[in-house]
């Protein structure tokens, strides 16, 4: 088994599913060597649940990504996800001696907005995003850097957090799969996913992007090219299945086995019988129309709801919503949220990555080719940036 500095490697933690890529450059572009997908066994809500089985579990998978890509995994950027995940916004200023803004500055704003109350005192700060920065209680700017200043920076910041023993939980668990591992960073997944699509695909300054998973759904508000807000709802694909499971009274796993086989949003007149077995295990007869008609309704409940979430919540001047995640992957879809959303699409495939076409053509892959590139980009730039960064922070407190 080879080990290549070159490869980058990502793992995405979500509430129904666990995700492991490893891809590697080729003619500009990067290239998904090697993939596994798995349901999130051992894990409850993003969480750490049962540490044997998700020990196990995370075995097997970068196993067969070993195998598949022929390289040996020793360090990765991580990526999770879960009702865990919160947010809240922060100020925070620092007093300056006449002159111009430098780096250093801002590094010092940044962490005394990092600095918050006892009442979340359990939790880790994943991403601190500065909405704005304001000069001298005066004039707002994106990047103050090398700006006129006379006494005062301020910084209005958004923190990403999740809880310290669920971070903490998972490192274990990974450290005992890959010896030595080396966990780049860790993420809030769709956060990842979401602004690289963002910048680099889209290349538009606001959007709203909204992540279906299993169990939750992601909401992320940009804003002037930064994220605004993110709230999550306990509203996901699993109540697709669960709807089918109750009306067709058969376990979950044969309607989520049929939603998959057969699953459309579209009617189309189809009178094609399926065969399935009930909860007591009798074989029964369905039409294949009965089916999508059961679908379409229930998707239609679900995108309705989450409109009326998205409703309470979000400026009426923010017009795009791009539509992700697993649940988008069912045919047709689209055409539902044409009927209750305005100004939505869906996520576009990421143009700059290639390789196997079961992850780069899937939008339930985004997230961790978002969190592939950022590896990508913590190995090749965060490294010989992060000496510097940490030599001028090094001088500023000596001073």
């Amino acid at each position: 088994m080879k080990e290549n500095k070159s490869t980058y490697t990502a793992l995405d933690i979500g509430t129904e599913n666990l995700t492991l890529i490893t891809a590697r450059k080729f003619n500009n572009k990067i290239e998904i060597i090697g993939y596994a997908k798995s349901k999130a066994l051992g894990f409850k809500d993003g969480k750490i649940e049962d540490e044997k089985v998700a020990l196990n579990n995370l075995k097997e998978m970068v196993a067969s990504v070993e195998r598949m890509s022929s390289y040996k995994i020793t360090s990765l950027t991580l990526g999770i996800s879960g009702s865990h995940i919160s947010s809240l916004k922060n100020s925070a200023y620092i007093e300056v001696k006449s002159g111009e803004v430098t780096q250093s500055h801002i590094y010092k704003v940044i962490d005394e907005a990092k600095l918050v109350d006892s009442t979340v005192i359990n939790k880790e700060i994943l991403h601190i995003i500065p909405n704005e920065y304001i000069i001298d209680n005066e004039k707002s700017v994106k990047d103050p850097l090398d700006m006129p200043i006379e006494k005062k920076l301020r910084v209005n910041a958004l923190l990403i957090m999740s809880e310290k023993d669920a971070v903490k939980k998972i490192k274990k668990v990974l450290s005992k799969v890959i010896s030595k591992i080396d966990i780049e960073t860790v993420n809030f997944s769709t956060f990842v996913g979401s602004s690289y699509v963002l910048t680099e695909e889209i290349e538009s300054d606001e959007g709203v992007f909204v992540d279906i998973g299993g169990k939750i759904t992601n909401i992320l508000v940009y804003k002037n090219g930064i994220l605004d807000t993110l709230f999550h709802t306990a509203i996901g694909g699993n109540e697709l299945v669960k709807y089918l499971a109750e009306c067709l009274d058969v376990s979950k796993e044969t309607a989520e086995k049929n939603l998959i086989s057969y699953g459309d949003c579209l009617l189309k007149g189809d009178e094609e019988e399926i065969k399935i077995k009930d909860i007591n295990d009798n074989e029964q007869i369905l039409l294949k129309s009965t089916l999508i008609e059961l679908i379409a309704e229930r998707t239609k409940q679900i995108f309705s709801a989450l409109k009326h979430i998205m409703d309470k919540k979000i400026d009426d001047n923010v017009f795009n919503m791009f539509f992700y995640g697993g649940c988008i992957r069912l045919k047709n879809i689209m055409k539902i949220a044409d009927s209750v959303f305005e100004n939505k699409k869906e996520v576009p495939k990421i143009e700059k990555v290639i390789g196997i076409k079961e992850v780069v053509d899937d939008c339930s892959y985004i997230n961790a080719i978002g969190l592939m590139l950022l590896d990508r980009k913590n190995n090749k730039e965060y490294n010989k940036t992060s000496l510097k960064s940490r030599i001028i922070r090094w001088i500023s407190d000596a001073l």
